[in-house]
């Protein structure tokens, strides 16, 4: 059985900041990066600006996510976005095109493994709605104009969140921001789903469910905290997984936000290494991929071999 945990109860009160994203500018696609006609979607040339217009302008990004050898992809420009219905039905949306190969972080960053993959963010940074592969121009123009209206994926999620009593329900709307990166704005919801999961596991020790939401909110918990400087609240919450839950792939996961905790230190990277090293030996899976990553990172490529050595 787990037990209560004080650091958790520190979300309450907090002011919660929220952090923009800015990337290097991205080349645009030739066909489709063109302005559009006055008053429409407007595509912009560099992520960095759109970003930041979009902050400004209190303005709806899209972000189209493509590669050049995608014909779906190409489809997409000549049969919806090159189009004046379209175009006026996002008046007011600034666009980016971003490849995915030539801007790989950024696709990481959004999790892009297929094309076209499309993302309306508001100007706060927040994805309001995901388009996953190809619409038609009837279909997208719909689209955009529930988005331009409110009526969103992530609307719909965080009103199913007003319930407290809805784990299910919270625990989705948190998991949405969390995957967004808005870690500081996910902590009022993940301090719910560990309450709630913890009342479950009193009741049921053997609750494999409630015990994975508790081991998820600790980890969620752990990066909102170190999100808004709580370092030693951070660290207890994360150490907690590892102690508690050393044989759940949530441990890797802890131990990965221990190490970025780490890296934002001068000389941090010291610490950090046997952290990853950790996750690399004992947590196969999508943790030890980002310790690979991680490690890559900051590691020092091995001297090269002298001659006859």
């Amino acid at each position: 059985m787990t037990r209560s945990f004080t650091a958790a109860s520190a979300a309450t009160g907090l002011t919660l900041v929220l952090a923009g994203l800015v990337l290097a500018p991205i080349p645009a696609r030739a066909a489709a990066t063109t302005a559009a006609a006055a008053g429409g979607l407007e595509w912009v040339d560099s992520h960095d600006t759109a970003v930041a217009r979009a902050k400004k302008e209190r303005k709806i990004l899209l972000l189209d996510f493509y590669t050049d050898w995608c014909g779906w992809c190409k489809r997409l420009d000549k049969d919806v976005f090159s189009q004046d219905s379209f175009i006026k039905a996002a008046n007011g949306v600034l666009g980016v095109k971003v490849n995915a190969e030539r801007q790989p972080a950024l696709a990481q960053r959004y999790k892009v493994s297929s094309y076209p993959r499309l993302f309306f963010v508001d100007a706060d940074g927040m994805t309001l709605e995901q388009v996953r592969g190809y619409l038609s121009l009837a279909d997208f123009t719909t689209k955009v104009e529930q988005i331009k209206r409110g009526d969103t994926e992530y609307a719909r999620a965080r009103d199913a969140a007003n319930d407290p009593t809805n784990m299910a329900s919270v625990y989705r709307f948190a998991r949405m921001l969390s995957d967004d990166g808005q870690h500081d704005r996910g902590m009022p919801y993940w301090q719910q789903v560990h309450d709630l999961a913890l009342q479950q596991v009193f009741a049921n020790p053997n609750n494999g469910g409630a015990l994975q939401y508790h081991r998820e909110a600790l980890v969620e918990l752990g990066r909102g905290y170190a999100a808004v400087g709580l370092e030693d609240a951070a660290r207890q919450n994360l150490n907690e997984v590892v102690r508690q839950y050393s044989d759940s792939p949530s441990a890797g996961d802890a131990l990965v936000a221990l190490a970025e905790i780490e890296l934002k230190k001068p000389g941090g990277a010291a610490k950090a290494q046997p952290l990853l090293e950790r996750v690399m030996r004992e947590y196969p899976g999508p943790a030890a991929q980002k310790a690979s990553v991680m490690l890559a990172s900051f590691r020092a490529p091995a001297a090269p071999a002298k001659a006859g050595q």
